[in-house]
């Protein structure tokens, strides 16, 4: 993983991929996210790309259902910090009663791989089917949020995110090569 200070961040095309272990690509640089509840916080905020999620939610799912008091403080800072990490205050928006992560169609690894799945089991053509379908499961890194494993809900996203990688790979729709 490259370590890049905020002032070298380009901006211009940003992903957070969740298909493994939870991190963000900047034009295509991979960044480690520091810190387990920012992880968290980039994993439930990116699964939820384009919705408000409430302070109080998140608060409970960054500390596992164990909020520390001040954990709302906490839960600021940390958004801060992420908004440094991911290029400013537009990405993460106050959006009351919580937070709402701004990314385009492509701005996670889980849109990707559900458009490209929509696409390939769709597909009138086979051997192009195939093709999409192979370009999804390549998407997958390793066990989705990996770094969050027993975390109760994060647990129940990873095993969605991996029946999602089950639908491209389903008897009849199954790419060679692939499984």
């Amino acid at each position: 993983m490259v370590s890049l200070s905020v002032s070298e961040l380009p901006g211009d095309r940003m992903q957070v991929r969740l298909l493994g272990p939870v991190d963000a690509t900047v034009d295509g640089q991979a960044r480690a996210i520091s810190g387990l509840r920012r992880t968290a916080l980039v994993a439930a905020l990116a699964l939820r790309a384009g919705e408000v999620v409430s302070a109080d939610l998140l608060t409970e799912l960054i500390w596992d259902s164990r909020p520390p008091p001040g954990a709302g403080q906490t839960l600021q800072s940390h958004v801060s910090q992420l908004r440094r990490f991911l290029g400013g205050a537009a990405v993460i928006r106050r959006v009351p009663p919580g937070y709402v992560l701004d990314l385009p169609g492509d701005g996670t690894d889980v849109g990707v791989a559900q458009r490209l799945i929509r696409e390939g089991t769709t597909a009138s053509d086979a051997a192009e089917g195939a093709r999409v379908l192979r370009q999804a499961i390549g998407l997958w890194r390793g066990r989705p949020l990996a770094e969050l494993a027993g975390w109760r809900w994060f647990d129940e996203q990873a095993w969605w995110l991996e029946s999602l990688r089950a639908q491209a790979t389903r008897p009849g729709r199954a790419p060679a090569g692939s499984g």
